[in-house]
């Protein structure tokens, strides 16, 4: 029997949420760690009002738009960081209810390790990519243009002209904390990727138990029995394999519903972010490679946040899908009259796979990714019209 068990990364995500004292070791959060959530919850609210703010007082068309598109990420961002804040027990129930896979084959241990290992890889490879991109711009640029302009034209009541007012250091302090908080909500969402392939990899393991229902697989052989063993076996493997539907089936019911109202959010701000990201990228002056390399990062968060998601959600439909055709590379038909009738109503279920749908609106398909990204090209027209 081999053990899968909940990746190091996620662990150390988790690890995060507790330093920052987000999450509290105690069932009961005390006053301090409450007080502690409500500040950084006004935080970021605060910082996305300023932002919006911004954009509404900007004389920059350009930047009038920028500051627009950035104020809705950020809106998303304050929706996710309300999840980690007040919403915790569910996500950890969903993460140890999905985060240990048991398996007696080494190929599929070595596959489904090798699958969460890459996923692990890309996220940490992801924001590494995103900070590395949004340093310069972040910390760097205020500092060393020559108008010490922030990158976020924030709505601020002190004069941040120069390097010796403190309403530069101020100010300098919140794009700053604005970013801090950018990647600890990102976090959120790597871990509803996680989750995602663990029912996409509970799906599969599930199609290879239904195709080896009535067999005992002993290392690398099959052992023969005869066929009274084999049909008892098959029928205990049967009810086995639907339980383990229904429990999938059960958490998945619970992701929808934990993670809906976010991904919703996500989605229905999809095309104006990366159309946001695509428009300042196009028409900046290029002038200040620190800010270009932020465009550049804002421009890929927003195609890639949206990506994940979608082709997750793909596989996952395309992982359901399988089971109906894997029940069926059983040795269904040696088996007794109640066997098969089970097998047959086992696969009226199954010829409506499992698809998620976030707001009753939008399916997690990759033709969902194509309408978005159309809905950003026809976006990025009109605004290049307007701007002409």
């Amino acid at each position: 029997m081999y053990l899968i068990e909940i990746p190091e990364t996620i662990n150390q995500l988790f690890g995060i949420y507790y330093r920052l004292r987000l999450w509290s070791h105690k069932d009961i959060p005390d006053y301090g760690d409450r007080i502690l959530s409500y500040l950084h919850f006004t935080l970021l609210v605060s910082i996305m009002i300023s932002i919006g703010v911004g954009a509404y007082m900007s004389n920059d068309k350009d930047e009038e738009i920028f500051l627009a598109i950035v104020t809705v990420a950020f809106a998303v961002l304050v929706h996710r960081l309300w999840h980690i804040i007040w919403r915790k027990d569910g996500l950890l129930t969903l993460i140890h209810q999905t985060g240990t896979y048991y398996t007696e084959d080494r190929k599929e241990f070595v596959e489904v390790s090798n699958k969460l290992n890459s996923l692990m890889k890309f996220i940490c490879w992801y924001n590494s990519m995103l900070i590395i991109c949004a340093f310069p711009a972040i910390v760097v640029y205020p500092i060393v243009n020559e108008k010490h302009s922030l990158l976020f034209n924030i709505a601020f009541p002190m004069d941040r002209s120069s390097l010796s007012n403190i309403g530069f250091w101020l100010a300098y302090a919140c794009t700053m904390l604005a970013a801090f908080y950018a990647v600890i909500c990102n976090f959120f969402i790597n871990t509803g990727w996680y989750l995602m392939c663990s029912l996409i990899i509970e799906y599969k393991l599930l199609g290879n138990q239904m195709r080896h229902m009535g067999t005992i697989r002993t290392g690398k052989d099959v052992r023969k029995i005869s066929k009274a063993e084999k049909q008892n076996l098959f029928r205990v493997k049967l009810n086995m394999v639907i339980q383990t539907y229904e429990r999938i089936n059960g958490v998945f019911g619970e992701f929808e519903s934990f993670f809906g109202n976010s991904l919703f959010l996500q989605i229905a701000t999809g095309s104006a972010c990366i159309c946001g990201g695509l428009y300042s990228l196009a028409f900046s002056s290029h002038i200040d490679l620190a800010q270009d390399l932020y465009f550049v990062a804002f421009l890929t968060y927003s195609i890639f946040d949206i990506f994940m998601i979608l082709y997750l959600g793909n596989e996952l439909k395309l992982a359901s899908d399988e089971l109906s055709t894997c029940l069926y590379e059983s040795d269904w038909i040696e088996q007794t009259e109640s066997s098969r009738k089970s097998i047959i109503i086992l696969s009226e279920r199954l010829k409506q796979p499992q698809q998620l749908v976030v707001g009753k609106l939008y399916p997690l398909n990759l033709e969902t990714f194509t309408s978005i990204v159309n809905g950003a090209y026809s976006m990025f027209n009109i605004l290049q019209s307007l701007r002409n």
